[in-house]
């Protein structure tokens, strides 16, 4: 089943991304060249942003953001259940453990009640934890829990923790 067709994309904007691919491979910056700066400031500026960090890929993304949060040994990332298998790997990329979760059917998100359980089943109480989604998790009972217990909780607008460390993207 094709979705996109990418023959079609590619005739439509031929002339520029065949003058693109030419003025790198001429310069032989084929890493980290001018056009990765050029890149990552147009996206910083379209999301208001001062900085903008491109990576290779999806998988690269989530192991740098998981590295940037401090993760490592002895911690674990709560991934749903469904999902990617590159993502769920990022954590154990990292060091960390990683445990799947049960998904609302409805949302195909982390069911809070699952996660709720799965962390008291892994770490009592009283553990460090952090968790990661693509999607916001949405779930007001989610997010209570996890601000009363003063730990990171991943969502679309940003990153929050009240230990005053605010990421957004």
């Amino acid at each position: 089943m094709q979705f996109h067709d990418l023959g079609a994309q590619y005739r439509a904007l031929k002339a520029e991304i065949d003058a693109g691919i030419a003025g790198v491979l001429e310069k032989g910056h084929f890493i980290l060249g001018e056009q990765v700066s050029e890149l990552e400031e147009a996206l910083a500026s379209d999301v208001e942003r001062r900085f903008c960090v491109t990576c290779g890929n999806g998988t690269d993304a989530l192991v740098l953001a998981l590295m940037l949060w401090g993760v490592g040994p002895g911690d674990a990332v709560f991934v749903p259940d469904f999902t990617y298998f590159a993502s769920a790997g990022c954590a154990t990329t990292v060091g960390a453990e990683m445990i799947p979760v049960d998904i609302r059917l409805d949302t195909f998100n982390i069911d809070p009640d699952a996660l709720e359980a799965a962390i008291r089943r892994r770490f009592g109480e009283e553990a460090r934890f952090h968790t990661c989604s693509a999607e916001n998790l949405s779930a007001a009972q989610l997010v209570a829990f996890l601000e009363k217990k003063g730990k990171f909780i991943a969502r679309e607008e940003g990153f929050t923790t009240a230990e005053n460390k605010i990421c957004r993207h």
